[in-house]
């Protein structure tokens, strides 16, 4: 049974706004950086968490959120906290990324618990990736905390998931 946490508004946080096309907005910054973890999953064959498949100009990432877009006005984050920046981004295939839609993270690996093992492996291969934007420590490291505010903020029947997690986490 899962027990779900009041979550606040910050209208102070800004998440890119949304053309009039309807297709998000990002800064160039984003841009680049979102370009750069594409590249290097491709380059490096990192593997998609949601399918364990190697990433290929044939099998492309895209861009995975912990917290997903949609929820970009419901979080627990701060304002320091970047929706489309590396605490919230990591590479998975498009199908994975499609399939699980808005859902939150928790939600997901409750439902498929390998996607959480798969990612501590792939947060390993992501550590060793330097890159004058992304330092792979720093891009993990923030990763995970995100992803443990995540697992923390949704749920609290997760212990199997998290404590595993948390035992890998650190």
């Amino acid at each position: 049974m899962l027990v779900f946490q009041n979550f606040y508004n910050d209208n102070n946080m800004s998440f890119g706004k949304k053309k009039k096309s309807g297709k998000r907005a990002y800064t160039k910054e984003e841009r680049v950086i979102r370009r750069e973890i594409k590249d290097a999953a491709k380059h490096h064959g990192w593997l998609d968490v949601y399918t364990g498949l190697q990433f290929t100009k044939i099998n492309p990432p895209t861009i995975e959120h912990i917290v997903p877009y949609s929820l970009r006005n419901t979080h627990l984050y701060g304002k320091k906290f970047q929706l489309n920046g590396l605490d919230n981004l990591f590479p998975a295939g498009a199908w994975g990324n499609n399939k699980r839609a808005d859902e939150r993270l928790a939600v997901t690996i409750l439902k498929q618990p390998n996607i959480l093992d798969r990612l501590l492996i792939e947060m390993e291969k992501y550590e060793k990736y330097k890159c004058p934007l992304i330092d792979g420590k720093d891009w993990v490291k923030r990763i995970k905390s995100t992803i443990l505010r995540e697992l923390e903020g949704i749920c609290c029947d997760l212990s199997t998931c998290k404590i595993s997690f948390i035992k890998n986490i650190r």
